[in-house]
């Protein structure tokens, strides 16, 4: 096998390097070894049948790929399973409901480098125009280390050099380290492909997919499936919850009324920042729902376990949703803050398949269908998913200073104003001596973080000048979302109070209105 180079990464170059200084791709030897010639297009794809192993259970996977990167990796069976994929331009996740959310920011740069690891597309350099460095993981080792980028945001690929093909690629991701092991290469046409790859977040084994079928895709591209959920129904195109069916907290955030089950009436809250609907698990016996598989959940400082029920139907407002989901979760931290009890979440399902007004200014929430909701009047800004969370950009003044333009977390459960990530306080020296700030706690389901406090003289969000606001900065680097380098901070409900709020997430769009004004600011 051929000796891998040994390269510098050079970093913050703003213009391409003369061709006759480009340094060597070291990429080339690996090529030689896992025969990653590029698919040419309009040919065949290459698919691979098997299982996935997760949480003691073994559904069917299809993964198949085609040139110019494209992938798409289909769990379960039946007409329009659970999938992810990418075009060659657009990611997507689809719920195998009918919802698609494109997968933008953070999300996106992890969908992608997790589909080339398991086809190799990251070695065709037509794809793919990063520059990579090599380094010795161990001297005189069996492995070497590829990296990509040096603010840690790319994976770092590990490769064996008795064969020249990856052992394992790493990537952080909120905080922690996903690890995915390539192993029992297969030799087709040329090609070497891992059938078993098996992945770890912080050492703990998460998942494990088992390929056991190699052949040719019978389609010849792959474009994201139309967002058009199967699973809700409206009886009118939209209109306010009842006055007694809405309620907000000090902080902004509302709060609505359900009906679970046709049978029993709940307060949840309106939460953006919340991957799934949630329900006490007292709720959850009362009403009967079934038992279904468990999941993990993560937020802003650590992760827990929980259980995860399923329902028959779940009404709200104008909108009925089949067959919800729900995890189980306590929710005594939102009965304080609000002052009344809270008996769930209703998160990213309700808000991918509704346009969703807030008004906490008139005491009012609203629910449209998307197919028949009339935004012509109102000022959009674009909005990027990044995994389920809504993000827009925005700017904050402190010390006299801009920030860059940068990309915040919209998330309807939080009653903060502003909060700002640790990255970016530490990057633009938005803490300052450190005089004068006040210190802040700041609590969520799975525990508390630290921050200080600080007036910044403007905020500019999504194109709408938020004036003077005292924002929060976090003190420490803690996993969760805000540890993320897409990421800037979180925009909570405090900073819209007094403003109208429509939410469009099946559309990418969102409209802050000044109520004063009656129309985008």
């Amino acid at each position: 096998m051929r000796t891998l180079t040994f390269l510098l990464l050079v970093v913050g170059c703003q213009s391409a390097p003369d061709p006759q200084e480009a340094p060597e791709d070291p990429r080339g030897p690996l090529r030689e070894a896992v025969g990653a010639t590029p698919l040419k297009p309009g040919a065949p794809g290459v698919v691979l049948r098997g299982v996935r192993e997760k949480a003691g259970q073994s559904t069917p996977i299809e993964l198949s790929f085609w040139s110019g990167g494209a992938f798409r990796l289909r769990i379960g069976e039946g007409s329009g399973p659970p999938e992810r994929g990418f075009d060659g331009r657009v990611a997507w996740v689809a719920d195998g409901r009918g919802a698609t959310r494109r997968q933008q920011l953070g999300s996106r740069e992890h969908l992608v480098a997790e589909g080339w690891a398991r086809t190799q597309q990251w070695l065709a350099s037509s794809i793919d125009g990063a520059t990579w460095s090599v380094t010795e993981a161990e001297p005189g080792g069996r492995e070497a280390r590829l990296i990509q980028r040096p603010d840690g945001t790319g994976p770092v690929v590990t490769v064996d050099r008795s064969t020249g093909r990856p052992v394992r690629f790493e990537l952080r991701r909120s905080g922690r380290l996903k690890t995915i092991a390539l192993g029992d290469w297969d030799l087709q046409d040329g090609r070497w492909l891992p059938m078993t790859v098996t992945e770890s977040v912080d050492g703990t084994v998460t998942l494990v997919d088992r390929f056991e079928v190699r052949g040719r895709s019978a389609d010849r591209s792959v474009r994201p499936p139309r967002t058009a959920p199967r699973d809700v129904s409206f009886r009118a195109s939209g209109a306010p919850l009842s006055r007694g069916g809405v309620r907000f907290d000090r902080g902004g955030r509302a709060f609505v009324k359900a009906k679970i089950n046709g049978r029993r009436e709940a307060w949840m809250l309106l939460d953006t920042g919340f991957g799934s609907h949630a329900i006490t698990a007292s709720l959850a016996d009362e009403l009967d729902l079934v038992d279904s598989a468990p999941v993990r959940l993560r937020g802003v400082g650590d992760s827990a376990a929980a259980g995860r029920r399923r329902g028959q139907e779940l009404e709200v407002g104008v909108a009925t949703l089949a067959d919800p989901s729900f995890v189980e979760f306590d929710t005594d931290f939102l009965s304080e803050r609000a002052g009344f009890k809270v008996d769930g979440v209703l998160g990213a399902p309700l808000f991918d398949r509704c346009v969703v007004v807030i008004d906490d200014l008139r005491g009012l929430v609203e629910l449209h269908d998307p197919a028949r909701f009339d935004g012509a009047d109102l000022r959009w800004q674009p909005l990027a998913l990044d995994g389920t969370a809504p993000c827009v950009r925005g700017q904050i003044r402190a010390s006299g200073e801009d920030t860059p333009e940068l990309w915040f977390r919209l998330d309807t459960g939080s009653d903060d104003t502003v909060t700002v990530s640790r990255w970016v306080v530490r990057a633009h020296g938005l803490a300052g001596d450190r005089a004068g700030l006040a210190p802040r706690t700041l609590q969520g389901p799975f525990g508390e973080v630290r921050g200080w406090r600080k007036t910044a003289s403007v905020v500019v969000l999504a194109g709408s000048n938020m004036g003077r606001q005292t924002v929060t900065l976090m003190r420490d680097d803690v996993p969760g979302p805000l540890s993320d380098r897409w990421i800037g901070g979180n925009v909570g409900m405090r900073l819209l109070r007094g403003r109208r709020t429509v939410l469009d997430l099946s559309a990418g769009r969102v409209a802050i209105v000044a109520e004063d004004r009656g129309r985008g600011d």
